[in-house]
């Protein structure tokens, strides 16, 4: 979750750029900090494009599913 400082901080940066600067922030701990987000590649590879309406879709998809798994 985001502090309202943080959520400031990068509320002007397109999507696209705000994953490439934690990608290179990261480095190898990148693909652990985008499952722990629920965010598998076709996310991440909508927000690389700036689809933000995509990336949303994509993660609501894999949210959901690991609801049901947790509890059905």
């Amino acid at each position: 979750m985001l502090s309202l400082n943080n959520n400031r901080k990068i509320s002007d940066i397109s999507p696209s750029n705000l994953f490439q600067d934690l990608k290179q922030t990261l480095g190898s701990k990148f693909d652990e900090f985008l499952a722990s987000n629920f965010i598998n590649e076709d996310a991440y590879e909508a927000c690389l494009q700036n689809n933000y309406t995509k990336f949303i879709e994509l993660r609501k998809e894999l949210l959901i599913n690991e609801i049901k798994k947790v509890t059905l």
